[in-house]
């Protein structure tokens, strides 16, 4: 005998998901979650420029600063480490920049990307839903979805 159960919350369930699996997170600028502070440094795709860091407690960051005259980088670039991986990206890019295309919010099963456009800006976040120190938040702007 074959049981299909249609209940709405196993629907609902499925739906999302088959929605989260298509999903994909652009890289940005050569990086993704998951790497590590060399990784990050060696790969993104930004010529010049600074990095410096920030830390507290388990956490800590690197933030790269554009070089004078860039038009075209990013601002405010801060890349966010938990116990040595990347879990979190926020910038305000240009809005011809490809990372700043494309829906409004992603969510995948480990990943939520978000794009809020402001008047010249599109400001970036990028974070591992799977983060303690990120998970609330990745969970409000998934929730927002």
């Amino acid at each position: 005998m074959f049981f299909v159960d249609t209940s709405v919350s196993t629907k609902l369930s499925l739906l999302l998901f088959v929605a989260c699996s298509r999903a994909e997170v652009p890289d940005f600028y050569g990086v993704r979650l998951g790497m590590v502070p060399r990784d990050v440094r060696d790969r993104f795709t930004q010529n010049g420029g600074a990095w410096t860091s920030e830390a507290a407690k388990d956490d800590f960051a690197i933030v790269w600063t554009a070089p004078a005259g860039s038009a075209d980088a990013p601002e405010n670039t801060k890349f966010e480490f938990h116990t040595g991986s990347l879990v979190a990206i926020r910038a305000d890019v240009s809005k011809s920049a490809p990372i700043a295309t494309g829906d409004a919010v992603i969510v995948t099963q480990s990943t939520v990307l978000k794009r809020t456009p402001s008047v010249n800006l599109v400001h970036v976040d990028i974070l591992a839903r799977a983060c303690p120190t990120h998970a609330e938040e990745a969970k409000r702007l998934a929730e927002g979805h």
